[in-house]
């Protein structure tokens, strides 16, 4: 259908995405050249020590576990999850030209990272000789739209640097599956159904953005009826 980017992360599934994947493309006898693949290192076992965050240990290691499970030489980027503030930033730097060099990944990226600290990887990279970052994956989508536009704006403009996105629906808000009331049965918000403590946090913050856009819907269709428009 004419797409050709995939991206994957470690912690999808605890590895069950990249491996899904991995047979996707094996069954589908996809060539290599016609795909752009990505995944994102950050963390793998929530218990492993060594399975988390962006130490040079974790950012090898972590990316030859999931080329294992891509079933894969290489990915086309490697993105860094999540900023790890535990771990210097030169370390995580120098890891990924590593695993640039060693033909691993092709280029690497950043994802929820803030502004000055992109800007502060390309000086260190530029300083040492290294790869740069060259992407950052930020959410954005109708709710949520003050970071990508305002805070990234003079990355983007300064260094060049691309951009995808995550959550583009807003977790499904945006869907209007959740206008008369977040978490339908069968969501992926299910109150009954889902044990993750992350989607019963999330739901507290998601049902008033829900309420939110019901309003708006509501106000957009009486400017409508009454021939106004809204500003």
């Amino acid at each position: 259908m004419g797409i050709n980017f995939f991206d994957t992360a470690e912690i999808y599934g605890m590895g069950e995405a990249e491996t899904q994947m991995g047979q996707a493309l094996k069954d589908l006898n996809v060539r290599r050249e016609s795909v752009v693949i990505s995944t994102k290192i950050w963390k793998c076992s929530p218990n492993g020590l060594n399975d988390q965050m962006m130490s040079r240990k974790h950012i090898v290691e972590g990316l030859q576990n999931s080329l294992k499970r891509l079933q894969l030489d290489y990915v086309d980027v490697v993105f860094s999850h999540r900023p790890d503030y535990e771990c210097s930033l030169e370390e995580t730097c120098a890891a990924m030209h590593y695993v640039i060099e060693k033909g691993l990944a092709f280029y690497w990226g950043t994802s929820e990272w803030t502004a000055p600290r992109i800007a502060a990887a390309i000086g260190i990279c530029e300083k040492n000789g290294w790869h740069k970052p060259i992407v950052e994956q930020p959410q954005y989508n109708m709710i949520k739209r003050d970071k990508f536009e305002s805070e990234f704006h003079y990355v983007f403009q300064d260094y060049k640097i691309g951009s995808t996105i995550w959550s583009p629906l807003c977790q499904g808000i945006l869907t209007g599956k959740y206008n008369e009331g977040v978490a339908p049965s069968g969501s992926r918000f299910d109150k009954e159904n889902s044990g993750n403590p992350f989607h019963r946090l999330f739901l507290q913050g998601e049902e008033k953005k829900a309420e939110s856009l019901k309003m708006l819907n509501d106000l957009a269709a009486l400017a409508k009826e009454l021939g106004c428009t809204m500003a």
